[in-house]
């Protein structure tokens, strides 16, 4: 089988403070209110209360539109809860008015607000499995953030941290690794060691391990994600069961599929009740307890956890989205195990599909695939060759 999943982290929520802004580069305070009320609910998993103050937001800059900064502030959220809800035509139109709304403003705000748009497109075209659309999206932000910024600036870090994580979902390990590296260096000496964004740093690196088979390295990363996370929001908070998610993929990994599926319950607890059953993130989840129940001798078990995991991710991201390929690989196992040759060998050539478009031909899970459809194929042509 393919290594389970880690859980996306969460994506930095649009900022709103105006610290150190000049009175043009200063939101009202009404406005400001709205809108961290909207990030905190947005980081919560209320998305409904996120969307109610995202409207009010709105409706208090469109008609008098006092300043390039609260609109661009305001596109920006509507932007990320419209993807969010995996409505990307509208995330898109969003996000990039956001970004161009921004880009008419001065100020150091809103050159901040211009790079966090721009991100978000990335991760858009991330989530949508374009990595290609993705990295040079990135690229284009990175460029931006930089040049207005500085260096040195944690807006950047956030957007090497992205770009990170789409070159790692392609296969381009060594490139994602310099990537973490750097924005990790950026907050450390920016925010401390200890500060909560580091987590979402050191979770895609544990998952960045646990993709090269280093799990060594990949538990403790995810550990200390976990813990800075719990110590900043609490126990019970979505952001902490991601992080528990991608520890739970790197116990799995390492053979406990026991402690792993303990911990994979209670993360489904969480996202069930914060996102509702139908969701990405409960998908990934149901990827990993199906592989915990396949290592402790469940076939049964975990081809239903798999199968239902699949069908959430066709209707959440399409029949085309490479994150179907892990599943189907999974599910091609589970079948070439139990007999089912012609079964097995159409989920492993669905999954190759999938994947030689999108991923580098040294890609782990491709590689899988493509072996596991040649064993099956001489099977197949054996009897008839004798």
């Amino acid at each position: 089988m393919t290594r389970s999943e880690p859980q996306t982290p969460p994506s930095p929520p649009a900022r709103a403070d105006t610290a150190g802004a000049t009175a043009s580069d200063r939101l009202p305070a009404d406005l400001a209110a709205l809108l961290a009320d909207c990030v905190d609910q947005r980081a919560r998993g209320d998305l409904t209360g996120a969307a109610r103050s995202a409207e009010a937001a709105w409706a208090s800059v469109e008609p008098g539109a006092p300043s390039a900064l609260g609109r661009a502030n305001t596109l920006l959220i509507r932007g990320l809860l419209a993807g969010d809800a995996a409505d990307y035509r509208t995330a898109r139109r969003l996000l990039e008015e956001a970004a161009a709304t921004a880009a008419s403003a001065t100020g150091r705000n809103a050159a901040r607000l211009e790079a966090g748009a721009m991100t978000a497109l990335g991760s858009m075209h991330r989530a949508r499995g374009d990595y290609v659309a993705a990295e040079t999206q990135l690229h284009a932000a990175l460029d931006r953030a930089e040049a207005a910024l500085g260096l040195d600036a944690t807006e950047v870090a956030a957007v090497r941290n992205e770009l990170g994580m789409v070159l790692r979902y392609a296969g381009r390990f060594d490139d994602a690794a310099a990537c973490y590296e750097q924005a990790r260096r950026t907050l450390e000496r920016e925010l401390g060691p200890s500060h909560p964004e580091l987590a979402t740093i050191h979770h895609n690196l544990a998952g960045l391990a646990q993709a090269r088979g280093d799990l060594a390295a990949a538990e403790p990363a995810a550990r200390h994600a976990v813990a800075l996370r719990e110590h900043a929001l609490g126990p019970d908070h979505p952001a902490v069961a991601a992080d528990r998610g991608v520890l739970a993929a790197v116990l799995l990994a390492r053979g406990f599929p026991g402690e792993a599926a303990a911990l994979l319950r209670s993360i489904l607890t969480v996202f069930e009740r914060t996102y509702g059953p139908e969701h990405h993130e409960v998908a990934v989840v149901l990827h990993n307890l199906g592989t915990a129940s396949h290592a402790a001798g469940q076939p049964g078990t975990a081809a239903e956890l798999l199968t239902r995991s699949l069908a959430i991710k066709q209707r959440v991201l399409g029949p085309d989205h490479p994150e179907l390929a892990a599943t189907l690989c999974n599910l091609g196992f589970i079948q070439h195990e139990a007999g089912g040759t012609a079964t097995a060998m159409d989920y492993y050539a669905r999954a190759g599909r999938i994947l030689r478009t999108t991923v580098r031909a040294d890609h782990p899970t491709l590689r899988i695939c493509q072996d596991a459809l040649a064993i099956l194929a001489a099977v197949e042509d054996g009897p008839a060759r004798r």
